[in-house]
C-alpha cells in the first residue's frame, strides 16, 4: 500500500464515512484502543475524532496541540494514561 491508499480523505468523503473506514480498520486490526493526536493550529481533526466516537467500539485517547516538527511524547502517555469511551485530552 502507498500513503494514498490509508483510507477515505476529507476532499473525498463525509466524516461519517471517515468515521466507518476507521471503525472498520480498528475492528479488522482487533484495535485495543485508538490513539489520536491533533497538530497545533489545526482544530478540524476534532469533528473526524467526534464522529469516530460515536462509531468504533475501543476506547479512544486524544493528544492535542501537537507540534508539526515533532510529536510530544509526554502527551502521548498522558493521553495513553486515562483511555476511556469518551476520550482524553493531553
Amino acid at each position: 500500500r502507498v500513503y494514498r491508499d490509508n483510507g477515505p480523505t476529507p476532499q473525498r468523503a463525509s466524516i461519517e464515512r471517515r468515521a466507518r473506514h476507521t471503525a472498520e480498520a480498528a475492528k479488522h486490526a482487533r484495535a485495543d484502543l485508538i490513539l489520536s493526536y491533533v497538530r497545533d493550529r489545526d482544530d478540524a481533526p476534532l469533528w473526524d475524532y467526534a464522529a469516530q466516537q460515536r462509531q468504533v467500539d475501543v476506547p479512544m485517547v486524544l493528544a492535542r496541540n501537537q507540534h508539526y516538527s515533532a510529536l510530544d511524547t509526554d502527551a502521548m502517555r498522558r493521553a495513553l494514561s486515562t483511555p476511556g469511551r469518551t476520550g482524553a485530552s493531553a
